[in-house]
């Protein structure tokens, strides 16, 4: 028996070693998975706030003060979850709908012979918000998707049907 021990101890230590090896990457890979979890939420939560703001521009014709105010607050760290494309599309949304805003209380208020350019100007902000709830799917699916695509094939795909 006493034989063995030279033996076994190295064996034993080399098992050790194997399963502490084994723990620390489970590890590694729950908190790898954690991260990428914790930043889907936060990144839906921004997807969420936009489509929930697009709808309310769409259904009522303007967005109210509080609906601006939420989205503005949800999206404000956008550049630390997304690339600069996504960053300037929410953008884009924010200040056609500030401008928008602007056009639903100037037309109580200005002369009535600068009205027909001001509907004119209101109705074209309220049409590329409206362009931009279309492709708001598109802009987002990369970083939500479950799927394997890499989002330069996701791309790629979307102009082949004419996206």
């Amino acid at each position: 028996m006493s034989s063995l021990v030279p033996v076994l101890a190295p064996l034993a230590t080399l098992t050790v070693g194997l399963i502490a090896g084994l723990i620390a990457y489970q590890q590694w890979a729950l908190a790898r998975n954690k991260f990428k979890l914790d930043l889907f939420d936060r990144r839906y939560k921004v997807y969420l706030t936009t489509r929930l703001f697009l709808f309310e521009i769409v259904r009522e014709g303007a967005a109210k003060n509080e609906s601006l105010l939420t989205f503005m607050t949800n999206t404000a760290d956008v550049i630390f979850l997304f690339d600069v494309e996504v960053a300037k599309y929410l953008v884009g949304i924010r200040d056609r709908a500030v401008e928008l805003q602007g056009h639903n209380n100037d037309l109580n208020s200005v002369p009535d012979e600068l009205k027909p350019q001001l509907a004119q100007d209101r109705m074209n902000k309220f049409k590329e918000l409206k362009v931009a709830l279309e492709g708001l799917d598109a802009a987002f699916y990369p970083y939500l998707s479950f799927a394997k695509r890499s989002p330069l094939k996701f791309q790629a795909e979307l102009r082949k049907q004419g996206r």
